[in-house]
């Protein structure tokens, strides 16, 4: 069974001279694998960063059971 993101959070960091913030998402795996940490920015503070972070939660999970199936088909 692949693994699942079971949160997604975000922190913002201090606003720059234009007011764009820097964004830091952390997600957490069930499963025991370490937390996905990932900076970008900046960005203006106007964006919905939690929907950026669930968006992103996915494709880390695609990404995740991708490398599961290839290590199921190769018999790792």
């Amino acid at each position: 069974m692949a693994a699942t993101i079971v949160s997604s959070t975000y922190t913002l960091g201090t606003p720059q001279a234009n007011g764009a913030r820097y964004v830091t998402e952390t997600h957490t795996w069930d499963g025991g694998l370490p937390p996905t940490v990932l900076e970008y920015g900046p960005v203006p503070d106007t964006i919905d960063h939690q929907a950026i972070a669930d968006a992103r939660a996915a494709g880390l999970m695609t990404g995740q059971a991708e490398i599961e199936f290839g290590a199921i088909i190769n018999g790792a």
